[in-house]
């Protein structure tokens, strides 16, 4: 009885000399990351304010469900939740010229991204 003991104090003995002497140092924790900024907005749900028409009264387009956008000489046309048939509508911005009118568009392009 007394070897047996023996034995197994010599092995308890040798594996807590393995576990104490011949271990591995802990992996280095990652740096803490903090999370991702928070974005204005999603893609679904994108308000850009129009211009003020001639009843005051404001006006806000979702760019997320704009179909295509006609710049002619006198306005800036932005079409939008078309179906089958025609079924969509359109807004019509009035502009001074074709250079305001690309701005207007390069505004809208720049409030979409940022709705990403």
């Amino acid at each position: 009885m007394k070897c047996y003991v023996s034995v197994l104090a010599f092995f308890l003995a040798a594996a807590a000399h393995a576990d104490c002497c011949n271990s591995q140092p802990a992996p280095p924790t990652p740096p803490s990351v903090s999370p991702p900024p928070t974005l204005p907005g999603s893609p679904s749900f994108c308000l850009y304010e129009l211009s003020v028409d001639d009843t005051n009264k404001r006006k806000w387009i979702n760019l997320g469900i704009v179909q295509y956008v006609d710049l002619n000489r006198g306005d800036l046309r932005i079409y939008y939740g078309g179906g089958n048939f025609g079924g969509g509508y359109e807004v019509k911005v009035p502009v001074a010229s074709a250079v305001e009118g690309v701005a207007l568009i390069n505004q809208m392009r720049q409030a979409a991204a940022a709705c990403r």
